[in-house]
C-alpha cells in the first residue's frame, strides 16, 4: 500500500503535470494569437490600403535641376475624402513629363521620360534596391502607356519620330534588354479599304487579364477644319468607326472588339486621349468635345463616362464638362471599380493650379484636393495601380 507521503507526492506530481499542461496550452494559444496578430496588420493593410503611383517633375535640391519624380499615395485616403500624403518613391533622370510603372515583384521601376540629349522620350529601368539606372529603349521617338505583363516583360506604345514609320505596340524583355514583339495598328485591327491606320490609345492600367486598345482610322482624303475667322466650316467628317479592342494580357491576342462611342468624339484627327475602364462595363475618356476652328487652335476637352450594355453599345452616364476654357483635363484611372481619379489644371489670378479630382461613378459625387510637395503645388499625372498586396516601407 502507498504511504501517506507517497500519496501526497503523487497528488502533487499530478497537480504539477496538470498545471504544466494548462500552462503549455496557454503558451501555445498565446503564441498563435501573437503570430496571427503579427501577420494581421500586413494582410489587413494590403487588403484595405492600395497605393496609386503617379509622376511629375520636381526641383532637385542641390542642383536646382528639374528631375523626373515618382510618388505614391494611399487610395483609402482619397475614398475617405482626405488629401493623401505624398510619398516620394524615386527621383532622377532630368527630363519632362515622365511616366512610370512598377514591376510585379516591386524590384524594378520602368520610367519613360523626355531625354533632351536624344530629343526623344525613351524608357529606362531603375533597380529600386541599388538605384542603378539603365536605358531599355534608344530609338528616337516617344513612348507611353507602360504596362508590365510579368516580372520581365514590359508592354509599351512607341511613336517614332520618322513620318515613314508607323506607331507600334512593343513588348520588351527587361532582363535581356531585348525587343520581343512588335505590333502595327493593322496587326490588331482590320482597317477598311481606303483608310490610313492612325493613333493608338491604351488604358493606363491592365485590369485582370485585359488591356484595352483604341484604334483610329482616317481616310486618304482627310481634310481639316477650315476657318474664315468668325465661322468655322467642317469640310470633312470621318466615315469609319473607331474601334476598341480587348487584348489578352498573356497572349496579346484579341478577345473582343467593339465600335468606339463616336458620338463623344467624331473628329477627323482625334487627339491622343487618355482612357481607362473599371474592369466591368464602365469606361472613362478624356476627349476633345468640339471641332477646332483651325489647326492652330487649342482643343477643349472634357471627361466622359460611358457604360457598355450587353449588346456592346455605349450609353453616356456622366460627363465632367469643361466649364472654363482654361481648365485642362489629363490622366484618368479607376480604383476599386467605383471611383475615378483624374487631374485637371485651372487658373487662379492668372496662375495655374494643379488639382486631383475623384468621382464616385455610383452616385456621381465629386471632390478634389490640391497636391503639394514641400509646400509647392505640383502636377501629378500618368496614374498606375501598384502590384496587389504591396505595402511600401514609408520610413
Amino acid at each position: 500500500m502507498a504511504t501517506g507521503d507517497s500519496i501526497q507526492s503523487r497528488i502533487e506530481h499530478e497537480a504539477m503535470r496538470a498545471m504544466f499542461k494548462t500552462t503549455y496550452k496557454i503558451l501555445v494559444t498565446v503564441a498563435l494569437v501573437l503570430c496571427i496578430s503579427c501577420a494581421s496588420p500586413v494582410a489587413h493593410r494590403s487588403a484595405e490600403h492600395e497605393w496609386i503611383l503617379c509622376t511629375t517633375v520636381i526641383s532637385e535640391e542641390k542642383s536646382g535641376q528639374r528631375e523626373a519624380a515618382v510618388f505614391i499615395w494611399d487610395v483609402q485616403k482619397l475614398i475617405n475624402k482626405e488629401a493623401p500624403e505624398l510619398h516620394l518613391l524615386w527621383h532622377g533622370l532630368r527630363g519632362a513629363r515622365p511616366e512610370a510603372a512598377l514591376s510585379p515583384d516591386v524590384k524594378t521601376l520602368a520610367v519613360a521620360y523626355w531625354n533632351y540629349q536624344m530629343d526623344a522620350k525613351i524608357t529606362s529601368l531603375v533597380n529600386l534596391n541599388t538605384g542603378h539606372i539603365e536605358d531599355l529603349t534608344k530609338t528616337p521617338g516617344e513612348e507611353y502607356d507602360l504596362i508590365w505583363l510579368n516580372q520581365n516583360e514590359l508592354f509599351l506604345y512607341h511613336a517614332p519620330h520618322s513620318p515613314d514609320l508607323p506607331d507600334v505596340l512593343q513588348v520588351w524583355n527587361t532582363k535581356e534588354k531585348k525587343l520581343l514583339k512588335e505590333f502595327k495598328w493593322s496587326d490588331i485591327f482590320a482597317p477598311p479599304s481606303g483608310a490610313i491606320p492612325s493613333f493608338f490609345s491604351i488604358a493606363p492600367s491592365a485590369i485582370g487579364n485585359e488591356i484595352k486598345v483604341v484604334g483610329w482610322v482616317k481616310e486618304n482624303k482627310s481634310q481639316f477644319y477650315f476657318s474664315n475667322e468668325e465661322n468655322a466650316t467642317v469640310i470633312y467628317s470621318p466615315t469609319y468607326p473607331y474601334q476598341i479592342a480587348s487584348l489578352d494580357k498573356h497572349t496579346l491576342k484579341i478577345t473582343s472588339t467593339v465600335s468606339y462611342p463616336a458620338e463623344i468624339n467624331n473628329l477627323p484627327s482625334p487627339p491622343r486621349q487618355d482612357l481607362d475602364y473599371n474592369g466591368k462595363d464602365i469606361y472613362a475618356f478624356i476627349t476633345q468635345v468640339s471641332p477646332i476652328k483651325s489647326t492652330w487652335d487649342s482643343a477643349i476637352n472634357e471627361i466622359v463616362v460611358v457604360k457598355q450594355g450587353e449588346d456592346g453599345k455605349f450609353t453616356k452616364i456622366y460627363e465632367i464638362p469643361n466649364s472654363d476654357k482654361a481648365v485642362t483635363f489629363d490622366s484618368v484611372l479607376f480604383i476599386n471599380e467605383d471611383y475615378l481619379i483624374y487631374n485637371f489644371m485651372s487658373y487662379k489670378n492668372g496662375n495655374p493650379v494643379y488639382n486631383i479630382g475623384i468621382l464616385n461613378v455610383k452616385n456621381f459625387n465629386q471632390w478634389s484636393f490640391i497636391p503639394t510637395w514641400h509646400g509647392e503645388n505640383i502636377m501629378l499625372v500618368n496614374y498606375r495601380t501598384t502590384p496587389a498586396g504591396w505595402s511600401p516601407d514609408l520610413k
